[in-house]
């Protein structure tokens, strides 16, 4: 029976390739299906408007078996006055999620972006003058982070219980140097903000797993050094296909060394989340890095890891051509790969439904950066990552499913930098 469905899936793969998302519906197993065969977590990011949305809910459905709130458990959105804690927008998401048998990956507890003004008034995107540092002491701020983190994850155990599965618990903490970005956190309480903050999330949920969140690639950090958000870029050396040793690459370095600190003293924490947010220039651009080899050091820690934020962007003035699409396909399908190769990553987030809804559309630089076009038909990208899945989980020889495979996820198609 088996070898009936794979000859059967393989067969109808050579003409899926042009149909929108809906007219594939029923034919072939979907995402969360095959993510369910291999106990994969596999995430997308949804605003309240997504799933209020039926097109893109029933996309969610299909395809996801872990929610990602992409902004509604932030800390601005979540927490807007200092005695005022708003949970509709998140408490939505989750209990969406709770009612499908879906998981959900909260994301964030601690980052120096969208920030409420009351706790940062330039919300994290310039450096603090000394009349903001000095607004708040260390042990002031010791007790905003204590008592945010203790609220919303101790409102989340105790309201939808086992449903967050897994916290970023501190996001984007380093520059591309190694060095700690000069956040409010890292300002006014010092080096131990982090070691704090995961204290206090394991105190609020002794059951949780506890992720650091980061990104590592040459492209992301060229972007922020480009905006004038990361000086250090300009000597300092990024993730890629041809950097993929993490003691190559100072911002893995930095990380690897605070965790390896961590368990050696027995600081809560589960995993690392290293980020796929990833963009194509040019036909030269470079490729991302092998994370199986980057994030291979955390299994002699004991620690798992995660691939988050994936999406690959694309110029917006050549959004749509072939070429450009196929070559996204292939990076996407690296990074999914790289997670279904290591024992110890379990968890593939999608940073977007579709590309109508992603961040990146309002940019006007960069778009067409998800799985899915506009009108729900799936992309190259989105069959890379099925044939991934399905070979990693679903086949019990690669021969059969590369007959219907080969025409829109062909391994021999093109080197993978």
């Amino acid at each position: 029976m088996r070898q009936l469905v794979q000859g059967l899936i393989a067969i109808l793969l050579l003409s899926l390739s042009s149909l929108s998302y809906a007219q594939c519906d029923g034919l072939i197993p979907d995402l969360r299906e095959l993510a369910d065969e291999g106990d994969m977590n596999l995430g997308f990011a949804v605003n309240n408007s997504d799933i209020n949305n039926p097109d893109l809910l029933a996309i969610l459905l299909a395809n996801g078996n872990m929610v990602v709130p992409a902004n509604a458990l932030k800390f601005g959105p979540i927490h807007p006055e200092r005695d005022v804690y708003n949970f509709s927008s998140a408490d939505q998401i989750v209990a969406l999620a709770q009612a499908n048998s879906m998981t959900v990956r909260g994301h964030t507890l601690v980052w120096h972006l969208q920030a409420p003004a009351w706790l940062d008034p330039t919300s994290g995107w310039l450096d603090l003058t000394p009349q903001w540092r000095e607004r708040w002491t260390r042990d002031e701020l010791i007790e905003v982070m204590r008592d945010h983190i203790h609220t919303v994850v101790t409102h989340y155990r105790e309201n939808f219980p086992g449903v967050i599965t897994q916290w970023d618990v501190v996001n984007e903490a380093f520059r591309a140097d190694g060095s700690r970005r000069p956040t409010i956190w890292q300002q006014v309480i010092g080096d131990d903000y982090i070691e704090l903050a995961l204290r206090f999330a394991r105190e609020a949920d002794p059951d949780v797993k506890l992720y650091l969140n980061e990104f590592y690639d040459s492209s992301v950090s060229l972007g922020e050094f480009a905006l004038g958000r990361d000086p250090t870029y300009e000597n300092s050396l990024g993730a890629s296909a041809v950097r993929s040793d993490c003691s190559d690459v100072p911002r893995c370095a930095a990380v690897r060394a605070l965790a390896t600190d961590f368990v050696q003293r027995g600081v809560p924490i589960d995993g690392i989340g290293f980020m796929g947010h990833h963009f194509i220039f040019n036909d030269d651009w470079p490729f991302p890095a092998d994370y199986e080899s980057l994030a291979g050091w955390t299994k002699s820690l004991g620690l798992s890891w995660a691939l988050t934020e994936v999406d690959v962007g694309l110029r917006a003035n050549v959004v749509g051509t072939p070429e450009q699409e196929r070559d996204q396909g292939l990076r996407f399908r690296k990074m999914v790969r790289a997670c279904t190769r290591a024992e110890n990553c379990d968890t593939v987030v999608f940073w977007a439904l579709t590309d109508a809804v992603h961040w990146q559309r309002d940019q006007g630089f960069w778009d067409g950066a998800t799985l899915i076009r506009d009108n729900g038909e799936p992309k190259p990208a989105y069959w890379n990552v099925y044939g991934t899945l399905y070979r990693a989980f679903l086949s019990s020889t690669t021969s059969v499913p590369d007959q219907g495979l080969s025409a829109i996820y062909n391994e021999a198609s093109k080197p993978t930098k």
